[in-house]
């Protein structure tokens, strides 16, 4: 599939796309003259990673050149694969990465190379990008804490396999080729775990699983904190207590909620921006919900609530896409899985992941089979309900509202997603709207 070419005047677009979008007008260079990925300073190599420090952090290379804060990084004069141990560097200031064509230089991410599972690039400032094939990148969600009888975590989301924007970032691509990316949801967590897990479980964090209680846990501490929220930098909710009170807090931008403790009125926590909402504690009547998933979390489980009349704690509702937390049971069973299991997290855009407030400009790039996975609900235990898997949406590109994207001439192939549907904005290639029109307008070609 090809986007139309609608203005002749296009083949000025890469230029007026960079300005537009604060490009490297005036920036410094910073040369990359090796395909490793480490950090070794003093040994007359420069490696993206280093450039990319570089740029945020003001320093030095080895070559004498001196990040600004707005730099182009020239990768030109390198040629094959630049393969990841870790996703780059938070994009915090202006960089514009320059390639020598996107058939001569691939940057493969990590999770193909024992790394983590957090995606390419993120993107909180300005990046532009050209000539460059970006592949095998996987961001997944953390998964929620398997527990032995409480409600279990909700699994985060995972989004922009390759790239994600975050809101007020922004990210133009000309000849940038993205193949073979993931988002996958993670998992959200069981009742079926080992003696001893018996107490609530977090829900995971973007890119880090919920903990797991300790075997014999210390006094008052009753539940497990939600997984850290991964590139946004955020902690996940804290762990409920014993107590009247032992609700668990909620997770940051990225973070899961904490796993609600045990006691009277307890509750799990919500989770923050694509993370998973904490699981219920097992209480006494009047126990609070399992925490709900953030946007494209998973929902805690529910709980047993073990007195006056036995009556059981909901399942918390997953964020959008996210799979909601199976519901506690109403039975009585000190010993064994009555809790719920833990909502599957959601997996959204294979590629590009747009947040509310980002923008992003597309223009003669291609996408080919790029991935949207959805994350797994949780079993519940034996009275306990389970937790319902995530969506898969986007397996190319995914827009939220208030986002926006501009394309022009772009090539998709093999692309899924395992929610598709059948519309313009929700199909295996995209979720969300794409906008081939407003290139042509509006004040990119404007005084051209």
């Amino acid at each position: 599939m090809r986007t139309p070419n609608r203005n002749l005047r296009l083949k000025a677009l890469p230029a007026f796309l960079l300005l537009a979008l604060g490009g490297s007008a005036g920036a410094a260079t910073l040369t990359v003259n090796s395909l490793a990925d480490g950090t070794v300073g003093g040994d007359g190599q420069v490696t993206l990673r280093e450039a990319i420090l570089a740029s945020v952090n003001h320093a030095t290379t080895d070559l004498g050149q001196t990040g600004t804060g707005n730099d182009t990084i020239d990768l030109t004069g390198v040629r094959g694969t630049i393969a990841l141990n870790t996703a780059l560097p938070d994009i915090a200031s202006r960089i514009s990465i320059v390639g020598p064509g996107d058939q001569l230089l691939t940057i493969n991410g990590s999770s193909g190379n024992g790394g983590g599972n957090d995606g390419i690039f993120f993107i909180s400032d300005v990046l532009t990008m050209s000539k460059v094939t970006l592949a095998g990148g996987t961001s997944q969600g953390g998964a929620g804490t398997t527990v032995q009888r409480d409600g279990a975590g909700g699994g985060a989301a995972g989004m922009g396999g390759a790239v994600f924007v975050n809101g007020g970032g922004r990210f133009t691509a000309d000849y940038v080729t993205f193949t073979g990316n993931r988002a996958i949801g993670g998992s959200g967590g069981s009742t079926n775990g080992p003696l001893g897990a018996f107490y609530a479980g977090g829900g995971g964090g973007f890119g880090e699983d919920a903990p797991v209680m300790a075997s014999i846990p210390a006094y008052g501490v009753r539940a497990t904190r939600g997984g850290n929220g991964g590139p946004f930098g955020s902690t996940g909710g804290s762990a409920g207590t014993v107590g009247n009170t032992g609700y668990a807090g909620s997770g940051g931008d990225g973070g899961g909620g904490g796993g609600g403790g045990t006691g009277i009125a307890t509750r799990g926590g919500n989770g923050g921006f694509a993370g998973g909402g904490g699981g219920a504690g097992w209480a006494h009547c009047g126990a609070g919900p399992a925490g709900a998933g953030g946007y494209g979390g998973g929902g805690g489980g529910g709980a047993l609530c073990n007195s006056d009349g036995y009556a059981k704690a909901v399942g918390g509702f997953g964020g959008t896409f996210g799979g909601s937390g199976g519901d506690g049971s109403g039975i009585a069973s000190p010993n064994s899985g009555t809790g719920g299991g833990g909502g599957g997290g959601a997996g959204l855009g294979g590629a590009l992941f747009v947040r509310t407030g980002g923008t992003a400009s597309l223009s003669n790039c291609t996408f080919s089979s790029n991935q949207a996975q959805h994350g797994l609900g949780g079993s519940g235990g034996s009275n306990g309900m389970a937790g319902s898997n995530g969506q898969g949406k986007g397996g190319a590109i995914f827009v939220m509202s208030g986002a926006t994207v501009l394309i022009h001439n772009l090539v998709f192939s093999g692309n899924s997603a395992t929610e598709a549907g059948s519309t313009s904005t929700d199909n295996p290639i995209v979720y969300g709207n794409l906008d081939a029109d407003t290139i042509f307008r509006d004040g990119f070609d404007s005084g051209g």
